[in-house]
């Protein structure tokens, strides 16, 4: 099998994606130590997994897609 510099290029485009996963999977676990150590010291699953509001951003006050 030949090796071209598409080969190369597809490659290492493969490499940047997994690189990229590897630093999002590490964002995510160091995120996790953090949360489980908040509970572990007491704070609610509250505190430490709020929920997002539901609303709309033009029922929060904000410009919704009607608002000029």
């Amino acid at each position: 099998m030949v090796v071209d510099q598409g080969f190369i290029d597809r490659f290492q485009k493969q490499i940047d994606v997994l690189t990229k996963l590897e630093k999002s999977v590490s964002a995510a676990i160091e995120t996790a130590h953090g949360q489980i150590k908040d509970l572990k010291d007491g704070k609610s699953i509250e505190q430490v997994f709020p929920v997002p509001s539901k609303q709309s951003p033009a029922a929060q006050g904000g410009a919704g897609k009607h608002h000029r």
